[in-house]
């Protein structure tokens, strides 16, 4: 269970506001937008925890985008301390996520609340969202929410996680990546699937695929049917695969990952992009 140690709004304002304007005074030189024209790349900054970092979820997503051979291949950069929450992601210089969101020039920027905040606390994951999306939206980006699944042995939290990420939408005008759902639909369907890993919290390599083909079928607008059931990654000059499935399981997990998008985008107001 989280200990929370919840500091008002107001506060972390007034932090964020000093710490932009030390950025702003000491790297002048950095640009807060990029026109869509002058980047090549699909730029997308993680914040989160180990929900996001386990088995390498955002490497996942862009091994998708690179089997799919997307002209705007994926680059990220991740700020995942494990456990945190975004109220620590705020206040913590350690992660620096209000520089990094600032310097990067970033299409998307994932938010991502402790697991356990949005069913205990929601009051305080709509408060912290909202503050950290409006900062994002103010450097040009979109924030992309990440929605995450009960435990396994909760699967009740689910309903109130849905309802948390989905007010945190609504206050932001800015779109869901509907993890927890598909997770819930996969369950559902195929109880013999292993999404979670022995600890019944964090994901099997399973898990993490299925949310990649969610978030790639986010950030492309397309279906991730037909992709690669096993991905790599290049690490310190050497490949090392990420994940190694069936193709029969891939080929589900794709499947159900666009069909939780779809329903997502007909249920969802069309967000607004930043102006």
């Amino acid at each position: 269970m989280p200990v929370l140690n919840h500091v008002p709004n107001h506060a972390i304002k007034s932090v964020i506001k000093i710490t932009m304007l030390f950025i702003i005074l000491a790297l002048p030189h950095l640009a807060y937008a990029q026109d869509e024209g002058e980047s090549k790349q699909m730029r997308v900054l993680f914040i989160g925890n180990s929900y996001t970092s386990v088995n390498n979820l955002p490497g996942m997503v862009q091994a998708l985008a690179k089997a799919a051979k997307e002209k705007r291949a994926l680059e990220y950069v991740a700020v995942t301390p494990g456990g945190w929450t975004l109220q620590q992601h705020l206040l913590d210089p350690k992660t620096q996520a209000p520089t990094k969101i600032a310097q990067g020039n970033w299409d998307f920027v994932v938010i991502q609340e402790q697991s356990q905040l949005p069913f205990m606390y929601p009051k305080v994951t709509l408060e912290h969202g909202t503050t950290l999306g409006e900062l994002i939206k103010e450097s040009k980006a979109m924030p992309l929410l990440y929605m995450t699944w009960a435990r396994e042995h909760q699967p009740e939290h689910q309903e109130t996680i849905a309802k948390t990420y989905t007010d945190l939408a609504k206050a932001l005008s800015a779109p869901i990546v509907p993890v927890g759902l598909a997770w819930e639909a996969a369950r559902k369907e195929k109880p013999a699937l292993k999404l979670y890993a022995a600890d019944k919290s964090h994901p099997s390599p399973a898990g993490t695929y299925l949310a990649a083909c969610v978030f790639y079928s986010t950030i492309y607008d397309k279906s991730p049917v037909g992709l690669a059931a096993t991905l790599t990654t290049i690490n310190g000059g050497k490949s090392r695969t990420l994940v190694a499935l069936s193709a029969e399981d891939a080929k589900y997990f794709q499947t159900i990952a666009w069909k939780t998008v779809q329903a997502q985008k007909e249920k969802a107001p069309e967000p607004k992009k930043a102006e």
